[in-house]
């Protein structure tokens, strides 16, 4: 397992093209089965992940403990397919399992994460990881912004596990 600090920024994007990203260079796929166990009594949130990318089946555990809007400690690591089984049975049962496909690409000595979620026609997620709070972001210009989510609730995976904003875009407050 791994400890460590994880700073990101995530934004509300427009449904982008997914096959004109898969072309990007260095474009990676992970196609993501996401699953939130029972909470800790620290207020810390678990989940496991089984991750498929490249004919190749991985499993996660992450802990995160929130620090601030755009900082949590993380510890995360590799767990074999019986452990991931067992947390299973762990599972937060008023939480539905998120999934999603999650292209990283790399761009401007950033990594992009687009989430594409099952749930959503128009619209994913776009999280950009950060070495430090003040770190510039550079956003591409072939993504539609639709706004800043990082400080909202509602779109956190945790959340989204919950429920699912279904908010006219047309609307939003840039």
């Amino acid at each position: 397992m791994h400890t460590g600090l994880e700073i990101e920024r995530k934004y509300l994007i427009r449904m982008p093209d997914e096959v004109e990203l898969r072309a990007m260079p260095g474009c990676v796929v992970w196609d993501v089965t996401q699953m939130y166990l029972r909470r800790d009594p620290d207020g810390g949130t678990r989940r496991i992940r089984r991750v498929c990318t490249g004919g190749a089946v991985k499993y996660f555990f992450t802990h995160k403990r929130r620090i601030d809007a755009l900082s949590c400690e993380e510890t995360e690591g590799e767990i074999s397919e019986e452990e991931y089984a067992a947390l299973v049975a762990q599972a937060d049962p008023e939480l539905k399992a998120v999934e999603k496909r999650r292209l990283r690409i790399p761009w401007m000595d950033q990594l992009l994460e687009v989430d594409i979620y099952r749930f959503w026609s128009d619209r994913a997620t776009l999280e950009i990881e950060l070495e430090r709070e003040d770190q510039p972001v550079q956003l591409p210009d072939w993504l539609e912004i639709v706004r800043d989510v990082t400080g909202e609730e509602a779109y956190k995976n945790f959340s989204l596990a919950r429920c699912v904003p279904m908010e006219d875009l047309g609307e939003v407050r840039k």
